[in-house]
Formats: structure tokens, C-alpha cells, sequence
């Protein structure tokens, strides 16, 4: 698994009025630490294409990089509610 980190997406287009309303009001300040679409595209890319990593499953992606996972990640009992 991986996390691209803070991308900016079109993914609050569809929020209720107020969530909508206060995403334009913090959009500016957070804006300063969301990554563009293509290089929140690098790890994903990344982990799909990379020759080392061929074989490799369950570890977990940040910025191209192995990464600690959450305890929660290895949990089995949630995984089987979950899924």
C-alpha cells in the first residue's frame, strides 16, 4: 500500500455547502503544502513499475520510500470486518 500525500484533487467538488464554503476559505492556506496531481502520480508509479519491488507485497509507500506501518495495518481481525 502507499500514501501519495496531500494531493490537490478535485475530490471535495461534491461537498455539502458548508464543508464546500469552508474548503474555499482554507483552500489558500492549504494549498501551500498540497502536491500537484503529477507528482502526487510519482510513488504510485513508483511502487507499480519499479524492478525492485517485483515479488515485494505488504509493505508500505511514502515519497517512493518503505515506510513503518500503523500496527492497525497488520491487524487481521478489523481486515476480516472490514473485507
Amino acid at each position: 500500500s502507499l500514501h501519495p500525500g496531500n494531493v490537490k484533487t478535485e475530490v471535495t467538488r461534491n461537498l455539502g455547502p458548508v464543508m464546500a464554503f469552508l474548503n474555499q476559505l482554507f483552500a489558500p492556506f492549504l494549498d501551500l503544502f498540497r502536491k500537484q496531481p503529477h507528482h502526487g502520480a510519482y510513488t504510485p508509479v513508483h511502487v507499480a513499475t519499479s524492478p525492485e519491488l517485483k515479488g515485494k507485497s505488504g509493505d508500505y509507500f511514502v515519497h517512493c520510500a518503505p515506510a513503518e506501518k500503523s500496527k492497525d495495518a497488520d491487524d487481521s481481525e478489523a481486515a476480516e470486518k472490514l473485507w
